[in-house]
């Protein structure tokens, strides 16, 4: 029995438009980096992470920037960028006034957890008010129950660092923003904020804060996949900007989400001019190829994972017919030096 209700004319249209075969090919010269026309460019480390994880991602949300509607809800929480954002603050706003003072990190832990965690508490009871405006988008109620989230985030922390299961020297700088020549792309820049810099007898420490609870997959596997590009490129975006050489510094994640917080120290033998020449390849000649997860599993890519998290999954058309061979075609042809690298990644992870 056929309803009235149902738009039977417009679903069997739009099943027909699906089938069609689709002709672009991810090719968008206009948006080649660098532009000639233009003075100099940048690529934060952020947007090279997103680039990994999707070229097609890449173009349509840090270039083209469209952006998808959601539905206003009420809310009772912080999405996670601006809780993230409220968090790294605090932590700049707790630690700033001990550097330069040769503190260790450990130190500073144990004053503000002094008194029963008074001096702790004070602070965040302090905080300026250009934090707190940060949640007037939650009804009031809600508010007093962020910033409690926000203290026992922040003690939890402090308390690993006290034990010494959070490591930390003395912290010589806080949200350091750095930008370094793209190798081989003249003409553009890689810009990088490192959150912490920890350093004890010249030798210097790399932290980055997550808010959020560390991956259940493998860190190192993501980072030679270029998906966590941060561990590479942090510490060597510090010693470009050095006038002195020093040994490389070392890297953790510090993942405050979990219960208690981790870190995951990181040591990628990595050469970065490798990892990035893949990159450079399609920024030059503005190829922006969706890589849905279906086609990276049918190029036998373990653990690329490209459309986690992603709201542009119905704009690539990887649920089209046939879409996912015929994405493998095209990344075979027009990124086979990404997937050359992704490979042999892939292999080596499995070797480890």
């Amino acid at each position: 029995m056929l309803s009235s209700r149902i738009p039977y004319r417009y679903l069997l249209e739009a099943d027909r438009h699906r089938r069609r075969e689709v002709a672009w090919n991810g090719h968008v010269p206009e948006a080649a980096m660098p532009d000639p026309q233009q003075k100099e460019q940048r690529i934060s480390v952020t947007d090279l992470e997103v680039l990994a994880r999707c070229p097609f991602r890449y173009y349509v949300d840090r270039l083209a920037q469209w952006r998808p509607l959601i539905p206003l809800e009420f809310p009772d929480h912080m999405n996670p960028l601006d809780w993230g954002g409220l968090v790294h603050a605090c932590l700049e706003y707790l630690i700033q006034p001990y550097l330069g003072q040769r503190v260790t990190l450990q130190e500073l832990a144990k004053q503000l957890l002094g008194d029963s965690g008074g001096p702790l508490r004070k602070a965040v009871a302090s905080l300026p008010n250009r934090f707190l405006s940060r949640l007037e988008i939650l009804p009031i109620p809600f508010r007093q129950v962020a910033i409690t989230r926000l203290e026992t985030l922040l003690k939890a922390y402090f308390e690993e660092v006290a034990k010494g299961d959070c490591s930390g020297d003395f912290p010589v700088e806080l949200e350091l923003k750095r930008r370094v020549p793209f190798p081989g792309l003249a003409g553009l820049r890689i810009s990088g904020q490192i959150d912490r810099i920890d350093e004890r007898d010249n030798v210097f420490h790399v932290y980055d804060y997550k808010s959020g609870k560390s991956p259940p997959s493998k860190l190192s596997r993501d980072v030679s996949l270029g998906y966590k590009i941060q561990p590479v490129l942090y510490p060597w975006i510090l010693a470009e900007g050095r006038s002195q050489s020093s040994a490389p510094a070392a890297f953790s994640f510090i993942f405050l989400g979990d219960s208690p917080p981790s870190e995951k120290a990181l040591d990628p033998l990595l050469n970065v001019e490798e990892l990035l020449k893949p990159f450079a390849e399609m920024l030059e000649t503005g190829m922006y190829l969706p890589t849905p997860s279906e086609t990276m599993r049918e190029l036998e890519i373990e653990g690329a994972d490209s459309c986690l998290f992603c709201e542009y999954a119905s704009l690539c058309r990887r649920f089209d017919w046939g879409a996912c061979d015929r994405y493998v075609d095209l990344v075979e042809q027009e990124l086979s030096s990404r997937l050359l690298s992704m490979g042999r990644s892939s292999q080596q992870e499995g070797e480890i």
